[in-house]
């Protein structure tokens, strides 16, 4: 797996991006494991293939309040985390080898990365409550873990309106001890790799009528 030290959102990183499984869209890859993909899995995989054909990326204008408030509220995450921890995260870049790839929020000393969510207060006490990550993001969580070959990372709930000195909060998760879940992960991606060449070859095929 590479790394690439560039911005994320820029043009640079948005080319490696293209045609990539990524790990925000994992959870609809991992969604009915064991069984068919999904509707929105295989809307994905129509995109990637559509992608890898062209080699342009296809355009997402779908916003939603949680996405700007994480790109308002992710530079304060990171500020406390990194007051909280006397430490220096670093710019995420891209982690890639042409067939996935990763955009953790921060790399952390030499062998950890942050993932960050900026959550609404009901999400956060809920995160602080059961002491773990949000099961909503946990196969985004594992997968740049396993993108990344990082040794750990630190999942970090932020909500800048909870309570004073309490809206940081952080969990560690450790790469040896998702080794099962690695192993789920691989064999699923393998099927959703195998899926996006059946797709490109339907698409390659198609014959279409001019008028």
């Amino acid at each position: 797996m590479k790394f690439y030290n560039i911005s994320q959102k820029s043009y640079e990183w948005d080319n490696l991006r293209n045609g990539v499984i990524t790990g925000s869209k994992l959870d609809c890859i991992m969604a009915n494991n064991g069984k068919a993909f999904g509707e929105i899995a295989k809307k994905y995989a129509i995109n990637l293939a559509i992608e890898q054909i062209t080699g342009k990326k296809i355009e997402s204008e779908f916003t939603n309040r949680d996405m700007l408030r994480g790109n308002e509220q992710e530079p304060l995450a990171i500020c406390e985390y990194e007051e909280y921890n006397f430490l220096e995260v670093k710019n995420g870049g891209f982690f890639s080898d042409g067939i996935i790839g990763c955009s953790p929020d921060g790399l952390v000393q030499e062998d950890g990365i942050i993932e960050i969510k900026s959550v609404i207060p009901h999400i956060h006490f809920a995160n602080i409550k059961r002491q773990s990550i949000d099961p909503s993001y946990k196969w985004q969580i594992y997968f740049n873990l396993y993108c990344s070959n990082r040794s750990w990372i630190d999942f970090i709930s932020y909500c800048d309106n909870y309570a004073m000195n309490k809206r940081l909060f952080i969990h560690r998760i450790y790469r040896d001890d998702l080794k099962g879940e690695f192993e789920i992960m691989n064999i699923r991606i393998k099927q959703f790799i195998k899926y996006i060449k059946e797709q490109k070859e339907v698409i390659l095929s198609s014959k279409i009528d001019n008028y």
